[in-house]
């Protein structure tokens, strides 16, 4: 068996650690990195790149929607689809102006400010003051984009999914 894993939006390996230690001794388990990637489409070829053959694909929150390209795109290739936590939707209206506020707060106050506003919202409301849980995916979204110091500054937009 062979999975693939799409971490979500400003998100990289780190986020399946657990999932790979628990898998690899039942499959070939590969994540995608899509961080340098403008597209679905772009982000889609390059998680297909990963393995030939039959894929399981488990995709997080924005991951959901390359997966659904991978599949639009291959779909005699995937043979299993979990999308976990995501709304996995086409670009909604006024979806690019959401997310340049927040390409905006960085630009004003930093990253970490960045990531403040951005990931309580996708945390179970009990789990926001959980530093053992809010310090990784913090680490996370700043290696995303990445960043060495955390006033460093992303590209000035975002680009549309």
């Amino acid at each position: 068996m062979q999975i693939i894993l799409l971490p979500g939006l400003l998100c990289d390996a780190s986020i399946w650690a657990a999932q790979i230690e628990a898998l690899k001794s039942y499959a070939a388990v590969a994540v995608a990195d899509c961080s340098r990637l403008d597209s679905l489409q772009e982000m889609a070829r390059a998680a297909l790149g990963l393995r030939e053959g039959s894929l399981v694909v488990i995709a997080h929150s924005m991951g959901a929607r390359v997966a659904l390209e991978m599949v639009r795109a291959a779909p005699e290739r995937i043979s299993k689809l979990a999308l976990l936590d995501t709304d996995a939707h086409p670009v909604g209206e006024g979806e690019e102006a959401k997310r340049q506020i927040l390409v905006d707060l960085a630009f004003e106050r930093g990253m970490s400010a960045l990531a403040d506003r951005w990931l309580p919202p996708m945390v179970h409301e009990a789990r926001t003051q959980d530093r053992k849980l809010m310090e990784p995916l913090t680490n996370a979204l700043l290696r995303w984009l990445g960043m060495r110091d955390q006033t460093q500054m992303p590209p000035r937009t975002l680009a549309s999914g």
